[in-house]
């Protein structure tokens, strides 16, 4: 396996533990859409950097002529990010489109009101469409729903995607682009159920200006896919139900946005909270999509409503020094926080027929993927995941029947500080078939902090596994920093020895590919 026992058995002797798996290739549950591993970039105040100084800085020599960041791009190129949603998010349902196009030296300088800060305009829609088509993230735009109109948005639209001579395609010609950009997935709203929301409605108010919304997105360009705000977390059914009922024949995704939270941010203590809160995301999603099918069923709709998880990650709380607790909005994503995204992810494989697009928040900084500043790049442990799971774990889903599975109770996380007992699996499993059925990858997660899990794994019809890659460091706080850059990242290994048995090191991911007997 490339590590041998002792490097992760050494700091204390712990009793080994053994599970059973079977994984049977005709047993599917459907086709992993690639964009559940999707990312998520917002104008938030400046000194956070996700995109000023973080993708675009204009005087860096690190950026192009344009001023977008090569060593950005080249990451997010190398990750394969799928889609990439902008511009929020709350920023979103504040954002005039028309302050950041034309030439860069004359367009306004505006008060980020809502995040605090300036918003300079010199990341708008062409730079953030340029920056889409060089690293090959597909954009999805969310247009303002808050202080905005539908004329407005359906001009932004126009701008975009465009093709007769109107004064909005004409100015995107004259802004260097000729050619409509042909951007496919546009968001109508964001969190409008919230007060602290722009726009801020009832659902059924909500429901009224997305139907009517929807309808002139459609007229204007058929090819577009639409996605409505559902609920916060899936907590309110009702909200949902009124969207589905009201626009829902016009909506292509339901949105859901998530935030895990811990406790406190350098304590590993706080392991088994992170780790299981993949838990609470699960069956989130399994909820609303439960309403959704429903509704579906009800109004005889044609076709299928996905849901969009476009925006999660887990938010670390620090404590200050008179023992309050306060959110830490940016911090360096740690091995613990690796194992909780690819809880999420085997979630999202397990929902596939469900689940058809996620954002993490943020690509850049922030709680992000990727660290960036004057000096260059750090792509933290989330980056190896993120990347590894883009490439091995697509195709067709498969059902894994756990024959032995050994679980523990434990408080679950329920979106912020409540929490849940819930009986969790130490060892989390996913399968990912090919489309042409010629080979198979097997991910394994193992949650328990201290003891290596055996596991005993039947491949009926196929050969051993060929190669194991392994997410691991003794420290669950481990990160990526200029100094060590890749001290968490996956390692791969050939397998020689095959007994059917597949050691999983304790807080791991072991990712195995696999190919049929000749």
């Amino acid at each position: 396996m490339g590590l041998r026992r002792s490097q992760w058995d050494s700091r204390k002797e712990v009793r080994d533990l053994r599970a059973k798996i079977i994984i049977d290739e005709h047993r599917r549950l459907g086709k992993i859409d690639p964009n559940i591993y999707g990312q998520y970039l917002e104008h938030v105040d400046t000194a956070d950097n996700c995109i000023y100084n973080g993708v675009f800085h204009a005087d860096s020599h690190l950026s192009d002529e344009v001023g977008l960041r090569r060593d950005v791009i080249d990451c997010v190129k190398d990750m394969a990010a799928p889609i990439v949603r902008w511009p929020g998010g709350c920023f979103a349902d504040i954002y005039r489109w028309e302050d950041g196009i034309g030439p860069q030296a004359s367009r306004p300088v505006r008060r980020n009101w809502y995040w605090s800060g300036i918003e300079c305009n010199q990341f708008g829609t062409d730079e953030f469409l340029s920056w889409c088509k060089k690293t090959g993230a597909v954009p999805y735009i969310n247009v303002n729903m808050g202080t905005g109109t539908l004329d407005e948005a359906i001009r932004w639209l126009d701008y975009c995607n465009g093709t007769e001579p109107t004064t909005e395609a004409m100015k995107r010609a004259a802004n260097g682009h000729s050619e409509p950009y042909g951007v496919k997935y546009w968001g109508l709203g964001n969190e409008t159920w919230g007060e602290w929301e722009p726009g801020h409605s009832d659902a059924q108010t909500y429901a009224n200006r997305l139907r009517e919304w929807a309808q002139f997105f459609r007229k204007v360009d058929k090819k577009v896919k639409l996605l409505g705000v559902g609920s916060a977390q899936a907590n309110d059914p009702d909200w949902d139900t009124t969207v589905l009922k009201t626009a829902g024949h016009l909506i292509d995704y339901l949105t859901i946005h998530i935030y895990a939270h811990t406790t406190h941010l350098f304590e590993p203590e706080d392991y088994y909270p992170t780790v299981t809160n993949s838990v609470y995301f699960e069956k989130q999603l399994q909820r609303m999509a439960q309403v959704v099918q429903v509704v579906s069923e009800q109004m005889g709709y044609s076709h299928r409503i996905k849901l969009s998880l476009d925006e999660w990650n887990i938010r670390h709380l620090d404590r200050r020094e008179d023992g309050s607790t306060f959110l830490r909005r940016r911090s360096s994503r740690t091995l613990k926080d690796a194992l909780f995204a690819a809880g999420v992810f085997h979630g999202m494989h397990r929902l596939c027929e469900d689940v058809g697009m996620a954002c993490y928040v943020f690509l850049v900084n922030g709680n992000g993927v990727i660290e960036a500043d004057d000096q260059g790049v750090v792509k933290t442990p989330l980056y190896h995941v993120f990347k590894a799971y883009r490439e091995l774990m697509q195709g067709i889903a498969l059902d894994v029947v756990r024959v032995e599975s050994p679980s523990f109770l434990t408080p679950v996380r329920q979106g912020h500080l409540e929490a849940i007992n819930r009986e969790v699996d130490y060892l989390d499993v996913s399968a990912a078939l090919t489309e042409d059925g010629e080979s198979m990858t097997v991910a394994l997660i193992n949650r328990h902090r201290d003891a290596t899990i055996d596991v005993e794994l039947t491949l009926p019809g196929w050969a051993k596994p060929t190669t194991s890659r392994i997410l691991y460091d003794d420290d669950v706080l481990a990160t990526n920093d200029k100094s060590h850059p890749d001290r968490v990242r996956f390692v791969k290994n050939p397998i020689p020895d095959w007994n059917s048995i597949i050691e999983c090191p304790p807080h791991s991911i072991v990712i195995l590919s696999c190919g049929k007997h000749s």
